[in-house]
């Protein structure tokens, strides 16, 4: 009786165990699992997060792009009107040199 009580006893000891290794093995896996989702999902927004920048750099470029060429026709614009002022008044000028030059 004593020895069948023991036998009993250390069999739900083994039991136990085994219960507890396959507790501590399923645990492990969903651990591992959750990892792997955590990294996936990581790397996808990564992934995500540089498209949005390279859009965004494309985006502002062009924008860049767009404001350097607008400045560049308004400077030429006022460089030609610069121009034509002064050509307007070249012939005034010239004739002022001439007339000090006689007196």
């Amino acid at each position: 009786m004593i020895k069948e009580a023991v036998h009993k006893i250390k069999k739900e000891e083994s039991d136990a165990e085994h219960l507890l290794q396959e507790s501590n093995e399923k645990s492990r896996r969903m651990i591992e699992e959750a990892n792997l989702k955590a990294e996936k999902d990581l790397a996808l927004a990564k992934k995500e997060a540089m498209e949005k920048i390279t859009l965004l750099k494309k985006k502002y470029q062009k924008e860049m792009d767009s404001f350097k060429e607008k400045i560049e026709v308004q400077n030429k614009e006022e460089i030609e009107q610069l121009e034509k002022k002064i050509a307007g008044k070249l012939p005034e000028a010239i004739s002022l040199v001439k007339n000090s030059l006689k007196n």
